[in-house]
């Protein structure tokens, strides 16, 4: 049997080559993702994949020369960079290249920027649906933010700009508050942003009670960088998360999904430090006002007391002055009837004695010897009645003039 004839690899990777060429002679748009992207001296080198139900159903590696990638920076009204990444939605202006050695790359010549904002926004507004759907919008600011911030915890990246920004604004803050400053690093541009600030979100959740809030943070950067905070379990985390969360991702115009949902949104991370600064310095202030406040209250309270005091000394004064002089009119009455009474009874006594002087001097024998009666005793023992007499008896008989003696017959 005749051995079959047979083309050599190289010859078949001619025929490609020369095939391609025919048929695909000028530039052509390719939608697909980039699956990854790799810059090198200044080249770009891309896989490029199509996904159908998250499984690779197409895959191809491209180029993206340097000469072409800086002209494309210049009229791209977003960083190509931005772009380049993984998991970006592209629109690609495409040669297709198959060389004999090295297989087939696709060799990029434009980029479309406005399908990868396009397609970004397309799948945002469709979290964004599915995030009021589900009740999430402002959820975060449910949660309870302490009047004074104490301790913060960060997610951030330490290198970033940003956060460096924010820690030396907290530091050099006016009023000399001591925040307390715990970093959580994390990615904060790319795919690997939800993993690595989910991950940090559950740290800080298993020491609640050491933090007052959380807050996200990066630098500035373009609106392609708000896709990786444009992230439905991120929101949902945040969304439902037991402490208040501030976000603060470097963006003065646009809004990412995770701004919604969080406890409050701030424009950058200085802005951050300003909010955690000024809430700081409203509680003292209130402090202040209510200080000031019971200051007045007890000033006025003293003084009304104190003119109570002075209209009750004053009374006082009044009623002891008036008691004392009802007292003293009372002890001159007083006297004045003991006087009265006093000599009333002098009056009364004197009247008495002179009347008994009277009897007595009625009753004196002299004045009753002298009206001619006459006192008859015997042995010195007055005799009142006849019978008393005995015979014989020696009686004496006294008169005014004298006395005689005799014998009872």
């Amino acid at each position: 049997m005749a051995n079959p004839s047979a083309y050599s690899l190289l010859e078949v990777n001619q025929y490609i080559r020369r095939v391609i060429s025919l048929n695909f002679d000028e530039p052509l748009w390719v939608e697909c993702e980039i699956g990854q992207a790799s810059p090198s001296r200044g080249h770009w080198y891309l896989d490029l994949i199509q996904k159908e139900d998250d499984q690779v159903v197409a895959q191809c590696q491209a180029a993206l020369w340097a000469n072409v990638y800086f002209f494309l920076r210049k009229k791209s009204p977003v960083p190509i960079e931005d772009i380049l990444k993984q998991g970006m939605a592209v629109k690609l202006k495409v040669n297709i290249d198959f060389h004999e050695r090295y297989g087939l790359k696709l060799i990029i010549e434009d980029i479309d920027s406005s399908f990868t904002i396009g397609q970004l926004e397309l799948q945002r507004l469709a979290i964004l649906k599915e995030i009021k759907e589900k009740g999430l919008l402002h959820k975060n600011a449910q949660t309870t933010l302490p009047p004074v911030i104490q301790h913060l915890a960060v997610i951030s990246s330490g290198r970033a700009a940003g956060y460096k920004d924010f820690v030396k604004h907290i530091e050099d803050n006016y009023y000399g508050y001591d925040v307390r400053i715990t970093l959580f690093e994390a990615a904060m541009q790319g795919q690997a942003v939800e993993t690595e600030v989910l991950a940090c979100l559950d740290e800080i959740e298993k020491h609640p009670d050491q933090f007052d809030a959380v807050s996200i943070m990066r630098g500035g950067g373009a609106r392609t960088d708000l896709a990786a905070f444009d992230n439905l379990a991120l929101c949902e985390r945040v969304a439902h998360y037991p402490l208040p969360v501030l976000v603060g991702i470097g963006h003065e115009i646009d809004q990412s999904l995770l701004d919604l949902v969080a406890f409050t949104s701030l424009k950058t991370p200085t802005a951050v430090a300003d909010y955690v600064i000024e809430r700081n310095a409203e509680f003292e202030s209130s402090l202040e006002e209510m200080a000031a406040r019971l200051r007045e209250e007890v000033y006025d309270r003293i003084s009304v007391e104190d003119r109570k005091i002075t209209r009750l000394a004053h009374a006082l004064q009044q009623g002891i002055r008036a008691r004392i002089i009802h007292d003293r009119n009372s002890f001159d009455h007083a006297t004045l009837r003991i006087r009265q009474s006093i000599k009333t009874q002098f009056q009364k006594q004197a009247e008495r004695i002179t009347y008994i002087e009277k009897m007595i001097t009625a009753i004196d024998p002299d004045r009753v010897l002298a009206r001619g009666y006459t006192i008859t005793s015997h042995e010195g023992k007055t005799i009142t009645q006849a019978k008393s007499a005995q015979k014989g008896m020696d009686i004496q008989t006294t008169f005014a003039d004298g006395v005689i003696k005799s014998t009872v017959q």
